[in-house]
């Protein structure tokens, strides 16, 4: 009797872990949060704004709205960056360059930028320019 009871004991608890860990019914799992990249042609004004450089021959600044992160394709080189109203980081081939809402410019120095990381859109008025 008293084996029986040990092995029903852990099972019991293995069960009650198993179910800590499981998601709730009908609960979505969490998905992550992204940001929309496309060329400056929208009026996207409080968007984030990137300059390319000549070499790169993209006359259109890049532009980067939404929450989350999003990886840079291939080596692009950057001159300025304008956060717009939003606030995060950049990644880039000079280190981690943090920026907080505003119409302002941020050099880059013909840097590659490998990825935009926005954690809160906190000012519509905060324009760039195009």
């Amino acid at each position: 009797m008293r084996k029986s009871f040990r092995v029903a004991t852990v099972f019991a608890g293995a069960a009650a872990c198993a179910a800590a860990f499981a998601p709730a019914a009908g609960a979505a799992p969490a998905t992550p949060k992204a940001i929309t990249p496309n060329d400056c042609t929208a009026g996207e004004y409080d968007w984030a704004h990137m300059w390319y450089t000549v070499a790169e021959r993209h006359p259109t600044p890049a532009c980067y709205g939404g929450t989350g992160g999003y990886r840079i394709p291939g080596s692009k080189r950057f001159v300025q960056f304008c956060p717009g109203g939003n606030s995060g980081f950049l990644g880039t081939s000079r280190g981690i360059v943090p920026f907080s809402a505003g119409a302002y410019s941020i050099p880059l120095y013909s840097g590659i930028v490998y990825s935009v990381n926005i954690g809160r859109h906190s000012d519509p008025s905060a324009h760039c320019r195009p």
